[in-house]
């Protein structure tokens, strides 16, 4: 086994050892946070400037994408990072992201070497989605039906189902046997799901299905596929509302195509995916509001859009963006300090470490993506090394995503 592969995350075992207590009521053990690894986008962690939030340094005109650094972008917007999945192991508002950045190394030319310079707590997943799948999907008339999805899924939860050794008719089994199929869905099926769903792939429309009761003659076969039925229509009813504890949301195309670049570029390939923290939540949301207030049907379609509604759309988020700015306030869900030295501040939903200890990776070992880690081990890695130029917190992967 070569270097690579374990640095890619074919071996998870952790070896790193931790003698170390938890501290009671903060840290768990667990492998259900992530270290992230901020792109050469953001030339700088934090700069000395101090520009107004209306300002061109966040919201330049045309197409110009912004230079801000990182922090004073994540301050005004929130925290917002691609990934290539929705992560199962992933807690929407409990898990940390902690990131790290390589600017103050890039002149020495350490590329193994950078600083881990704060975490937001993850909110939800964001995936952008084709605007005439939304848009049939927000209407809630028809369901969008995935046929191979299903089959294989039935076929899976069947074989689940048969072990279980239970009496599928049994209506005080059906809701035990419903949690069982919630439970594969969420843990095996939710990234391809909202990936093909996204994107338009291979889908039919069905009609809403009223169920007959279960008879004798039903087979575990016909009862899993009417729970996925219903476990879908469920689905649909959570991407179609702007409830705020939603760990999954669809964005149309049209909307990103209107929201502010951030530095890292736009965001419109459908079926990407985002990590977003709460206050960048609370801008979309309340964003797509308006948009839909405004009912300009000239928004809603794929092609390029008009350069007259861009400019509309782009004035409208800027407004949006302080609108929610200034009633969002600092740390409504990230909290610290995550030291007991202190060090640490609020930016929006940026936890910011004053001192930022060193981020070892190995040579020619890049992220590709997210690193699953034990955060709480690493968090308390990092509080060891407070106040150190030299120490290097190890870190206590779980393997790569």
């Amino acid at each position: 086994m070569t270097g690579n592969q374990e640095l890619r995350g074919k071996i998870t075992k952790n070896t790193q050892k931790d003698d170390e207590p938890p501290l009671p009521g903060i840290w768990k053990p667990n492998c259900a946070e992530a270290a992230d690894w901020i792109g050469q986008c953001y030339s700088k962690i934090l700069c000395d400037k101090n520009p107004a939030p209306t300002s061109d340094y966040f919201f330049p005109p045309d197409e110009i994408i912004p230079e801000s650094c990182y922090v004073h972008e994540s301050e005004l917007r929130g925290c917002c990072r691609r990934v290539s999945a929705v992560f199962g192991w992933m807690k929407p508002g409990k898990s940390r992201i902690f990131l790290s950045h390589w600017d103050k190394y890039k002149d020495r030319g350490i590329r193994s070497r950078g600083s881990l310079f704060g975490y937001f707590v993850l909110k939800r997943f964001e995936i952008i989605a084709d605007s005439e799948i939304y848009e049939t999907i927000i209407k809630g008339e028809k369901i969008p039906w995935i046929e191979q999805l299903c089959e294989e899924f039935v076929e899976v939860c069947t074989e689940t189902i048969k072990g279980l050794k239970t009496d599928v008719l049994a209506e005080n089994n059906r809701e035990t046997i419903k949690k069982k199929i919630c439970e594969e869905f969420d843990k095996n099926w939710v990234n391809r799901f909202l990936r093909k769903l996204s994107k338009g792939e291979n889908i039919t429309y069905r009609s809403h299905v009223v169920r007959a009761q279960p008879n004798a003659q039903k087979k575990t076969k016909d009862l899993v596929e009417d729970l996925f039925e219903e476990l879908i229509e469920e689905w649909i009813v959570s991407l179609q509302n702007y409830n705020s504890n939603r760990k999954y949301a669809l964005l149309p195309f049209y909307i990103t195509k209107l929201e502010a670049l951030r530095s890292c570029g736009d965001r419109c390939k459908v079926g990407s995916i985002y990590l977003v923290d709460d206050l960048a939540a609370e801008i979309i949301d309340e964003f797509m509001r308006k948009v839909a207030a405004a009912n300009n049907p000239v928004c809603i379609q794929d092609e390029e859009l008009p350069e007259k509604t861009i400019t509309w759309g782009r004035e409208l988020f800027k407004n949006t963006v302080i609108q929610v700015k200034n009633r969002h306030g600092n740390g409504s869900l990230t909290k610290i300090p995550l030291c007991s030295q202190g060090g640490t501040t609020i930016r929006g939903e940026l936890a910011l470490f004053e001192s930022y200890p060193i981020f070892q990776r190995r040579p020619k070992a890049y992220f590709r993506n997210v690193l699953r880690i034990d955060g709480g081990k690493f968090a308390r890695k990092i509080c060891s090394c407070y106040g150190s130029k030299t120490c290097i917190p190890p870190i206590p992967r779980c393997g790569y995503s």
